[in-house]
């Protein structure tokens, strides 16, 4: 609670909680449980430009970051790295549609790596191969 940006977005949570609620509890609670990754939707990806990876992430208090790496995996190189931050707000469930602006070569195989991030700076992670 030193951060003064990272106490202000735990405040302004904790004033739509109700007159119940404290900031101890709020950050405790937070710092205890891991964002998860609740759905990674590659079923109709595509992996020309254009493709869509749709991701879900949970939290018990918010989820304020989500990244997304592609990485491929016959030539070990970086594909993509994105992130979606969500500037200042803070949400229990979160969705991304990532729409591909670049392309995995024909015939490799790609790793996708999605991770979510929440105030405490816990971080849940899911792994899914393309290709």
């Amino acid at each position: 609670l030193e951060d003064a940006d990272l106490k202000e977005a735990y405040e302004k949570l904790l004033a739509g909680l109700g007159p119940k609620a404290r900031l101890r509890a709020l950050v405790m609670g937070d710092i205890l449980k891991a964002p998860q990754i609740s759905s990674l939707d590659i079923l109709n990806f595509d992996p020309s430009v254009g493709g869509t990876i749709r991701v879900t992430a949970e939290d018990n208090v918010g989820v304020c970051r989500l990244e997304l790496y592609i990485q491929d995996e016959v030539s070990g190189a970086e594909l993509l790295n994105e992130q979606k931050v969500m500037n200042g707000s803070t949400a229990t469930s979160v969705e991304w549609e990532h729409v591909m602006n670049v392309e995995i070569p024909e015939g490799h195989q790609a790793m996708l790596r999605v991770r979510a991030f929440d105030l405490a700076g816990n971080q849940g992670e899911m792994t899914q191969y393309l290709n």
